[in-house]
């Protein structure tokens, strides 16, 4: 039988946490205090939902004018790869490695060798480049 593209995604996902290298950056919300560790994920979400029906932000609204920021911290390849199911339905809040803040502007960068820990940003499934990058709401730009 056919595969989902659910299913195929979340097992997409699998492989690239077996492979990816953990970055070291600092994540600075409205200019406050940086937030500096070995991180596996940071999102910068204005819905809920991202890649293949993960729930990234379970608690995110798309009208109140702030990012949810979810950070997964690293941990132990193993433990990530077992708990990813638990994006799909927003059951990670309380997981140890998850950090979840609000913003309307955002700066990711990274931390020491920038060639070792300049992480890719994805929006969308598309590939603009490498961090540092900042992500800033802009309130009332679009009409809906």
């Amino acid at each position: 039988g056919r595969v989902s593209a659910k299913a195929l995604f979340f097992w997409r996902t699998v492989l690239e946490f077996v492979r990816y290298r953990f970055q070291d950056v600092r994540i600075t919300i409205d200019d406050g205090e940086p937030v500096e560790a070995r991180m596996a994920l940071v999102a910068v979400a204005n819905g809920k939902f991202f890649g293949g029906g993960m729930m990234i932000a379970p608690d995110a609204e798309l009208a109140d004018g702030l990012f949810d920021i979810v950070i997964l911290r690293a941990a132990g390849k193993l433990g990530l790869i077992r708990d990813i199911r638990l994006l799909y339905d927003g059951r990670h809040r309380n997981h140890p490695a998850i950090t979840i803040l609000r913003g309307r502007k955002v700066l990711v960068e990274p931390l020491g060798d920038v060639e070792k820990n300049g992480a890719l940003v994805d929006i969308d499934g598309e590939s603009p480049g490498r961090i540092p990058a900042t992500f800033e709401i802009l309130p009332g730009a679009l009409t809906l």
